[in-house]
């Protein structure tokens, strides 16, 4: 980028002389200025701990939380929160695919319009071109970056075609609504359903406290369903996830309330066979058996 001469024109100084100025001597003067602050901060705050409840870790610069817990606040909406285990979604996934069946069954109208709001957020504006980048944090440029990803996905590499493997890797086929909505349901109902989450790498079981977190997690569902070439931005699954959130809120109501309903029933018919089984093993127990071998004489 080409030097530019910019004339401070304050009354005082200068008095109209020009000043040389780079993009990289501004940049450094940026982190001199936070460099300063933190300094300053951490001499007023010394011993601060992280506001989370039994975390006796210093709180980062300049924040309430860990280092940490900072970093799960940016990428997923809460410091409590994380990625939620793929396991426990495939449960929940499961359960979509048989309740989704038997609503279309009954009321194929509301299964429609569930479908249309999700063309209309996803699917739809995939197939426009990207906007232009205005701003620092631009989230309509890159939300539809991300979208596009979805559309037009990219092929698999060399190595990946040579092993064979590339067609459970890598999806070159656009996401549709369908596979949209069953993703967008399944992350929806694992993070407000009580002991829906059985666990998590590392002994840390996500916690979805807030509003901001559900609606990343179900904006971060969506945009897993294809290969990411680039890191994807937390800014573009908060504004996702949001949008579907509001838009398919009956439908969110209606789901909730048949997969728990099935969960009930099945945990109702394994405490039955549990039951049996224990009564089972206490009614009938194992006859003792008579010995084969020679006898044994002790004197």
């Amino acid at each position: 980028m080409p030097r530019r001469h910019f004339t401070n024109r304050a009354p005082g100084q200068n008095r109209g002389r020009p000043r040389l100025y780079t993009p990289e001597v501004i940049k450094q003067r940026q982190r001199d200025q936070l460099a300063a602050r933190k300094a300053a901060w951490k001499a007023e705050h010394p011993e601060k701990l992280c506001a989370v409840v039994r975390c006796r870790e210093a709180v980062k610069p300049l924040c309430d939380y860990c280092s940490p817990h900072h970093a799960r606040l940016v990428a997923h909406g809460s410091p409590l929160a994380g990625p939620l285990p793929a396991r426990d979604v495939r449960r929940m996934t499961a359960r979509v695919l048989v309740v989704l069946t038997k609503i279309e069954q009954i009321d194929a109208e509301l299964v429609t319009l569930a479908f249309a709001a999700v063309e209309r957020i996803v699917v739809a504006p995939g197939h426009q071109p990207v906007p232009p980048r205005t701003a620092r944090k631009d989230v309509a440029h890159f939300l539809a970056v991300e979208l596009h990803r979805l559309q037009h996905p990219p092929a698999a590499s060399p190595a990946a075609l040579a092993t064979g493997r590339h067609e459970r890797h890598w999806r070159t086929e656009p996401v549709d609504a369908r596979e949209a909505f069953v993703a967008i349901m399944s992350a929806w109902l694992t993070t407000i359903t009580p002991n829906a989450i059985s666990g998590a790498p590392h002994g840390v079981r996500p916690v979805f406290d807030s509003p901001k977190a559900i609606a990343m997690a179900v904006g971060r569902a969506v945009l897993m369903l294809r290969l990411r070439l680039e890191k994807t931005r937390c800014l573009a699954t908060a504004a996702l996830g949001s949008q579907l959130v509001e838009a398919l809120a009956p439908m969110l109501s209606l789901m909730q309330s048949k997969v728990l309903r099935m969960m009930a029933r099945g945990e109702k018919r394994a405490a039955t066979i549990r039951r049996k089984r224990g009564e089972t093993l206490v009614t009938a127990p194992v006859p003792e058996e008579a010995p084969t071998g020679p006898p044994v004489f002790t004197f």
